[in-house]
């Protein structure tokens, strides 16, 4: 009797890969992208979603969130986005984990650096709580 069997390498973050190498090179990614995102504030705790569901918003200086998601860009280049792909598009579909959460951050951050727990509130900041937390 023939019997498969499945190798799987399993990441820091529980992601699995089918190699050594994917899993190496996403967790190489994942630190790589860690130390870019630790330049902005971090995120609060969320106990019960609080952040999340629009209990104010973190202040971020828009000048580095430029920086910082330049360097995210070129990280994802580096990572084989195409040219034309959306970075977003790019981490959702190929990094759908934590590199795409690091992401989508960007995508909750305003012109006025504000960030927000979630993209609905960025686009309506009304009906949120503006309350700065950091």
């Amino acid at each position: 009797m023939i019997v498969e069997t499945t190798v799987k390498y399993i990441s820091e973050d529980g992601s699995v890969f089918r190699t050594e190498a994917e899993c190496r090179k996403y967790e190489e990614a994942y630190f790589q992208a860690s130390n870019i995102m630790s330049r902005l504030y971090p995120k609060p705790i969320d106990d019960n979603c609080s952040f999340s569901n629009g209990d104010g918003y973190i202040q971020q200086y828009p000048r580095i969130v430029e920086l910082v998601r330049t360097e995210f860009d070129k990280l994802a280049t580096l990572l084989g986005k195409k040219e034309k792909t959306s970075s977003s598009y790019f981490f959702s579909e190929l990094y759908p984990g934590r590199l795409y959460s690091m992401y989508y951050r960007f995508e909750c951050i305003d012109e006025l650096g504000r960030e927000f727990g979630q993209i609905y509130y960025r686009n309506f900041p009304e009906e949120a709580r503006l309350f700065k937390l950091n």
